[in-house]
């Protein structure tokens, strides 16, 4: 369990090992949800502002985002392969 506190404004900084093995960068969109236990921060499937990503890790398990479309004449490898490519490039923050 790691212990943090809120500075005069409000906010609270992730520690970098957390930031690190979920992959955020800055300006991740992140939810904050509150349940009877407390709070918890997650990143859900997909953030409004950013486009489909197809396959996805979700909660620990690959989930696949059906707005992904193979286009035509693509074989799956292909598309899967372009989209890992992006999706790369995406979390280096580029």
């Amino acid at each position: 369990m790691t212990t943090m506190a809120l500075d005069r404004f409000g906010r609270v900084v992730i520690p970098k090992d957390v930031r690190d093995r979920h992959g955020w960068k800055a300006g991740v969109a992140l939810q904050l949800v509150e349940d009877g236990e407390g709070i918890r921060l997650t990143t859900g499937f997909a953030a409004a502002a950013e486009p489909s990503r197809g396959l996805m890790v979700h909660d620990g398990r690959l989930v696949y985002d059906a707005a992904f479309t193979v286009p035509a004449g693509t074989a799956i490898e292909q598309a899967l392969a372009a989209d890992r490519a992006e999706r790369d490039q995406h979390l280096a923050g580029g």
